[in-house]
Order: structure tokens, then C-alpha cells, then sequence
């Protein structure tokens, strides 16, 4: 697709010396929540000279918004390296008239991050006071396609009905080679699209022995990353967060960490010598019933140039701890029983544009229920 788009570099490299260095991360911002704003306002932390913090997509559909976002925790002390997530890249009814693209919108991004100091590229971060390891900080881009799951479907999932719903396949406008009448063959033509740009950003970390590599995405890489279907309010989620070929480049390039997003569903394992982290602010209504630990809502320290072991522990969280104790069943299909209550509830009512109100009053035993539709 000839975008402008393509001018951006995917080799570029950047460096960034500090004396000290610890980095953050948080995912999945969506500060159309007037709450969600008020949080970086009040209760994100203020930075210590060389923070960094990590926030791989989904801030706010509208531009100004995001950029006026991502002022403000510049405004609290960070250097922020950012990603886009698939709300960030939703067309307006006035871009579309305009003929924006979603592959322009992220171009426009990329333009005003860089106007105001936003690191999207590979970004390597020198801690002159620490014999000068340096943390590489790599986005990979990415989508989904349904493909990615593997796993058995429940008795009563409706994937059609539930892709009528999911607005990327309304508010994201892709080039013309891109698209398809297909949601399987438009998701895996963009996960190919973006999966040949990262090869780019993989070949331009040179990485010394004692560096750490930290990733970045919004989408999922791996299905052990999702709760089973039996778990899921939507079980039709899972056809809309992955994609094999991420997974892929996050082995290339070798990382120590992958931080993710998406989904709203905290998670820190470490899986086959990586480790994943998803740590999300999310909606208000789901922060109570999503994290382990209660209290005030923090980014999660990936790493510390002043500790010993610089890269952090892996944190408990409430699904890192059900599958390390639990062996994933994915064949299993009978619903969990707040599943079950939920849809029973549903039954009860008639199908609306979007039932995410009554499935997040369903799931106070749950710590899968986001706003999977709107």
C-alpha cells in the first residue's frame, strides 16, 4: 500500500543515556474514560530521573486526545516509549471523508510522537551508571486473525454474530490490497503486512552480553496468554487478540520480556524462557476484580539498574496463578458458572448493539470481562 505511511524507518535506532534506569509498564489506557485521565493526573507515580514507561496501545481513538495523553505522563517525569493498539487506529467519519487510512492514522501518530519526544522506534536506553548496560526497548506491530485459535469453541459461541459487534471491523479503514470480505484473510494479510516491517526493527538491535530486551504489543502472541473459553463472558475474543507471526518475531529478536495488551487481563509468566507481562489499567469497573493485589493502581517494574538482578520478579496475578497450578484444558466445554449465570441472564433479555454493561454486573466472580464490543 502506498501510504505515507512507508516513509517511517523501521531501522531507525535511537539512544538514550541516563545514569540511572528503571522501566515501567502499562498497557490499555483508554482515557475516553474520564476516570482513566484522572488517574495519570492524581495517582501516577511521579518519575525518577531515567524512567521509563512502556504503554503498548489502545489511549484514545481521537489524536488530540492521545497526544494530550501522552503530554501528561511526560508531564509526571517519564520518557515514553508507545505503540498503537487497534482503538488508537480507528478512522472518524471525517478522516474517512477525508481518506484516511488506519495505516495513516498511524502515520499521523508516528509524526506528532516525534514532534513531542515520544520514542515508537527501537529505542536503546544507556545507563551510564551501571557500566553501561543498555535496555533495548523494541515495538513490534501487529493484528489478529482468527487462525490463531486453536482451541475447542463453546456449545453457544456465535463468531458472526459477535464480529457484527466488534467495531475494528467497522472503524478500521485499511488500503485496498489489505482489505477482505474475510475477516480470517484481512487479519492475516495485516499481520503479514506488519510482520515484514518488524523484520526490519529485529536486524537493528545489536544487542551486547549483558543487554535486556524488552518488546512490546498490543496484540497477543501465544493462546496460553488467554483464559480458556469456558472462562470468557466472549468466548469469541479469542478470534480477535492474536497472531502466530508476532509470536514468531518475538522469538527472532530474542527478547528477555514482551509486554503486551488488549485483552484487559493481567498476566506475568514466564512461558518457554520468555517472560510475558500484560499489566492494564482498563476500564475503572474491572480494575477491582482483575489484579491479586488490591489498593492503588501502579505500573508494574519491569527493571531496575539498581538492583542486583535488574530485571525484576515475575508479579502474582490472578490467572499467572490459576495456570501454574492448573494444567489448561482447552477441550473442556462447559461454561464456568458465572459463564453460566451470565448467559442465562442474557437469554433474558433482548440483544442489544452492546451488552458489555450487563456482562460486567455478571462477572463480579470473573476476571475476564472487558469491553469486548465497544
Amino acid at each position: 500500500p502506498q501510504t505515507k505511511f512507508q516513509l517511517f524507518s523501521m531501522a531507525r535506532v535511537t539512544t538514550v543515556e541516563v545514569d540511572d534506569l528503571r522501566v515501567f509498564a502499562v498497557s490499555d489506557l483508554h482515557t475516553d474514560a474520564p476516570a482513566n485521565m484522572e488517574w495519570i493526573d492524581d495517582d501516577l507515580p511521579e518519575a525518577q530521573f531515567g524512567d521509563v514507561l512502556v504503554v503498548p496501545g489502545d489511549i484514545h481513538d481521537n489524536q488530540a486526545s492521545l497526544e494530550t495523553t501522552l503530554r501528561r505522563i511526560q508531564g509526571r517525569g517519564y520518557e515514553v516509549c508507545f505503540l498503537f493498539g487497534n482503538h488508537d487506529v480507528w478512522v472518524s467519519e471525517e478522516e474517512r471523508a477525508a481518506g484516511m487510512t488506519s495505516l495513516d492514522k498511524i502515520a499521523s501518530i508516528e509524526e506528532m510522537c516525534a514532534r513531542i519526544g515520544v520514542h515508537t522506534g527501537v529505542t536503546r536506553f544507556v545507563c551510564t551508571e551501571d557500566d553501561d548496560r543498555a535496555v533495548w526497548v523494541v515495538p513490534l506491530e501487529s493484528w489478529y486473525h482468527a487462525s490463531w485459535d486453536t482451541e475447542a469453541d463453546m456449545p453457544e459461541q456465535n463468531d458472526e454474530s459477535f464480529n457484527e459487534r466488534w467495531l475494528d471491523f467497522h472503524r478500521c479503514v485499511w488500503p485496498e490490497e489489505l482489505q477482505s470480505e474475510d475477516p480470517e484473510v484481512q487479519g492475516m494479510n495485516l499481520c503479514r503486512f506488519f510482520s515484514e516491517r518488524n523484520a526490519q526493527r529485529i536486524a537493528s538491535v545489536q544487542r551486547e552480553d549483558n543487554d535486556v530486551v524488552i518488546s512490546m504489543s498490543h496484540f497477543v502472541p501465544r493462546q496460553d496468554l488467554l483464559p480458556e473459553k469456558r472462562f470468557m463472558m466472549e468466548p469469541s475474543l479469542a478470534k480477535v487478540v492474536g497472531s502466530d507471526l508476532l509470536e514468531e518475531d518475538v522469538r527472532a529478536l530474542g527478547a528477555d520480556v514482551h509486554v503486551l495488551g488488549h485483552t484487559h487481563i493481567p498476566w506475568d509468566a514466564i512461558l518457554d524462557g520468555i517472560r510475558y507481562v500484560q499489566w492494564p489499567l482498563g476500564y475503572p469497573r474491572e480494575r477491582h476484580r482483575t489484579f491479586v493485589r488490591k489498593g492503588k493502581f501502579s505500573p508494574l517494574k519491569l527493571y531496575d539498574s539498581s538492583r542486583t538482578r535488574r530485571v525484576t520478579d515475575v508479579m502474582t496475578t490472578k490467572w499467572g496463578r490459576y495456570y501454574k497450578t492448573n494444567a489448561r484444558n482447552p477441550e473442556d466445554v462447559e461454561a464456568a458458572s458465572w459463564v453460566a449465570e451470565y448467559n442465562e441472564r442474557k437469554s433474558l433479555v433482548e440483544e442489544s448493539t452492546c451488552s458489555c454493561e450487563l456482562a460486567a454486573e455478571a462477572a463480579t466472580n470473573t476476571t475476564t470481562t472487558r469491553n469486548t464490543v465497544c
